[in-house]
C-alpha cells in the first residue's frame, strides 16, 4: 500500500474475503445449543476495553473442543464512557 493510492484489491484478497464470509455466515460456524442431559458445557465470555465490548456463548463439544453459538460486540456511546 502506498500513502494517497486507494487500495485495489487483488485476486488474493478477494478470495479471502470470500472465504472469511462462507465459514462466518455458515454452518458450522454457529451451533444451536444443545441443552440435553449429558450434553457438553456452555459457557458466556465476555472482554471490554474503553473502546467497546464483545461477548460469546459457546458450547463443549464431545471433542472437547468449543461451538460458538452466539457473538456479539459493541462499542461503548459517549456517555457510558464517562
Amino acid at each position: 500500500m502506498q500513502k494517497d493510492v486507494e487500495f485495489q484489491p487483488e485476486t488474493k484478497e478477494n478470495q479471502a474475503t470470500a472465504i472469511l464470509k462462507k465459514v462466518l455466515c455458515n454452518d458450522p460456524a454457529l451451533k444451536t445449543l444443545d441443552v440435553s442431559d449429558g450434553s457438553g458445557q456452555i459457557v458466556v465470555g465476555v472482554d471490554a476495553s474503553l473502546e467497546g465490548w464483545g461477548s460469546i456463548l459457546q458450547q463443549e463439544n464431545k471433542n472437547h473442543d468449543w461451538n460458538p453459538s452466539h457473538y456479539e460486540s459493541g462499542l461503548w456511546h459517549k456517555a457510558k464512557k464517562r
